[in-house]
């Protein structure tokens, strides 16, 4: 069911599907205009048009879904692929590569998509065109952790899970220039970059959360 968060109302019920137990393995996504709504269930992805209350798509072997871009045109799905929402009557075609897109984060305000890679670089995809608008010259396998709401500030870790990484490097996006690494003296399980730009939090083991001044690097 959807649900009018101001005044409570039903909006919309969508029809009971095979697959929407509940389970550990599902997942939901809700454009912010409410006119789509994505159901992963572990093994498929199937997308909704809210008003007509009709399955419009469905994608096999993805499993999950991640979020909607802030203007409803595209769909993050839980394999590192965007997947363009051209109509109310298909998903059109799958714009980044699954192969090597690694944990991707939203920068809402800015509408601006970022993924490190297998391969070295972290793209910047502008969520209103579609297309890769700028490149961090990272050499190393990457995964981002956090941007900041305006895209501004990014940091970014070696490898493939989080809490195996000792340091983390913040990049200053407009410029495309590494400001430099922290490293704090333990394994790094969480970051975060204030709405503001100007502070970089990481969640340490063993030594808590730490707040960095995203400029001069100090803590």
């Amino acid at each position: 069911r959807i649900i009018d968060s101001d005044s409570g109302g039903l909006v919309q019920t969508l029809p009971t599907t095979a697959g929407l137990s509940g389970d550990a393995k599902t997942s939901l996504a809700l454009s912010l205009e409410g006119r789509w709504v994505a159901f992963g269930d572990g093994r498929d992805v199937r997308i909704w048009h809210v008003p007509t209350a009709a399955l419009v798509a469905r994608i096999q072997g993805v499993g999950k879904v991640n979020a909607f871009s802030p203007n409803g045109r595209f769909l993050l799905t839980g394999d590192a692929a965007m997947w363009s929402m051209n109509s109310a009557a298909q998903v059109n075609a799958r714009l980044s590569e699954q192969e090597t897109a690694q944990a991707p984060v939203i920068a809402q305000r800015k509408a601006v998509l970022a993924h490190g890679s297998r391969i070295g670089p972290i793209l910047l995809w502008d969520l209103e065109l579609g297309d890769v608008v700028k490149r961090l010259d990272e050499q190393v396998w990457s995964r981002v952790v956090a941007i900041d709401p305006s895209a501004r500030v990014l940091v970014a870790m070696n490898g493939t899970t989080f809490g195996s990484m000792q340091s983390a490097r913040i990049w200053d996006i407009e410029s495309q220039k590494k400001r430099g690494e922290l490293s704090p003296g333990g394994s790094i399980e969480l970051g975060a970059v204030s709405n503001d730009a100007r502070l970089v939090a990481l969640l340490v083991e063993g030594r808590g959360a730490l707040v960095f001044d995203a400029q001069t690097l100090m803590e």
